[in-house]
């Protein structure tokens, strides 16, 4: 060991140097341990730095949430702007199908022309118009029609519509058109966009028909003629409602069954498509059974004159499939009290009076003046088809043809029949 003040050698258990005479200090701590507490105070700093930039940060993020909720608070809240009050009337809404509430009308909304609806006069009005039109959704000033006339009229146009909605809020009236009626406008302003499904199928199949059907230089008449029979051809009554759409024309394209509605609806779509003018009307009917909502029938315009032609009654003689003419173009005279309507629901022009343009009337191999001459033409009818009919004087000539008859084909069982709904004189007749 050597003194630190001179460096002379001392002895190891010396305190004091030789040399100098100066004390000898402890030794120092290796160097290492030196080194080790460097360290430990170097990082206790960084993580004192670290825990003040923590500490820094948090602070300011707490000043900034505060400075953020602070300017939240005192904006002021946005003010909804002011709506129109849509008018109120005190007629109560009728829903007779459960449909949505009519909106507020749009900017170019339909206005019924009428104004208001407040008689059944002004309803039908609005029907007939809305049908015309192709509009199944018409705003109103008023509607302040009693429900039970509201729910009457729109029963008696119940063959154009599948359902109806009223809405006073605002006053509205909304329909749905029968699958053949919301065809025919399509078609009409050539644009089929809007159509299901099954109303452009009914679209499709309807010009095909009327495009093979009716050929150019034909007559009104011939055109009814065509499609009458074509309806009456390819349809039978439903006699139970087993299958879907009855009432209306896909009943009829899709399955081949409907009732009178949906004879009507064919009929109407065919025969406008031909250029017809062709409507529809029902009522009771003394065919109908108890608790029966009646029947329906077509009315076409021949000559300026409204006729009544029936093909659902032309589909139902002897409850077979057969074609037959017994209500083709018959005036309303002729019904007796077989039939009822509502005059109100008829369309504007001159109802026939007389059997211009009926199937039978001016047509030699139907009409005879004498019993030889009946037997004659019966028995041409019956060999041909089964079935013949003639237009008589009276019943007492058609018994002793149907006398006549059973002596020419050697049996009992050759009938007439009476047209109990008609009265003038078409008489059937029929071998049994």
């Amino acid at each position: 060991m050597r003194c630190p003040h001179c460096g002379a050698k001392t002895g190891t258990n010396r305190g004091i140097c030789p040399r100098c005479g100066r004390g000898l200090s402890p030794k120092r701590p290796p160097a290492l341990h030196l080194y080790r507490d460097r360290r430990s105070r170097r990082w206790a700093l960084v993580w004192l730095r670290l825990c003040a930039v923590a500490a820094g940060t948090l602070l300011a993020l707490i000043l900034l949430i505060s400075l953020i909720a602070r300017l939240a608070a005192s904006r002021p809240a946005p003010v909804p702007e002011a709506t129109p009050t849509p008018q109120v009337t005190s007629e109560p809404t009728l829903t007779p199908e459960a449909t949505p509430e009519i909106p507020l009308p749009p900017e170019d909304a339909v206005y019924a022309p009428i104004g208001s609806v407040a008689t059944r006069e002004d309803l039908v009005d609005l029907y007939q118009w809305m049908i015309a039109s192709g509009s199944e959704t018409v705003y109103l000033d008023s509607l302040t029609l009693a429900r039970s006339d509201i729910a009457d009229i729109t029963d008696k146009y119940s063959n154009y519509f599948r359902s109806y909605n009223t809405a006073s809020e605002p006053p509205a009236i909304r329909v749905e058109f029968k699958p053949g009626l919301a065809a025919l406008h399509a078609l009409t302003a050539g644009d089929t966009s809007g159509l299901s499904g099954d109303e452009l199928a009914v679209a499709e199949q309807a010009r095909a028909v009327v495009a093979e059907i009716i050929q150019p230089g034909m007559t009104d008449w011939e055109k009814e003629l065509a499609v009458h029979d074509y309806v009456v051809n390819h349809c039978d009554y439903a006699v139970e409602a087993t299958t879907a759409h009855t009432g209306d024309a896909i009943g009829f394209f899709t399955y081949g069954k409907c009732r009178c509605a949906g004879y009507l609806d064919t009929f109407r779509l065919l025969g406008k498509l031909a250029g017809l003018e062709v409507e529809m009307i029902g009522g009771p009917t003394t065919r109908d059974n108890v608790g029966s909502k009646g029947h329906a029938w077509l009315l076409v315009r021949l000559n300026g004159l409204w006729y009544v032609v029936d093909p659902t009654w032309d589909d139902l003689i002897e409850d077979e499939p057969t074609l037959e003419h017994t209500f083709f173009n018959v005036p309303f005279a002729c019904f007796g009290g077989s039939r009822s309507w509502d005059e109100a629901c008829l369309p504007d022009g001159e109802l026939a009076q007389t059997l211009d343009e009926n199937y039978y009337f001016n047509r030699p191999e139907y009409i005879a003046g004498t019993v030889d001459e009946g037997v004659a033409l019966a028995v041409r009818q019956l060999d041909a088809e089964g079935r013949a009919c003639l237009m008589l004087p009276d019943a007492d000539m058609a018994k002793s043809i149907s006398a006549a008859l059973v002596r020419h084909y050697g049996t009992k069982g050759s009938c007439y029949e009476l047209s109990e709904d008609l009265n003038f004189n078409l008489f059937r007749f029929r071998l049994r």
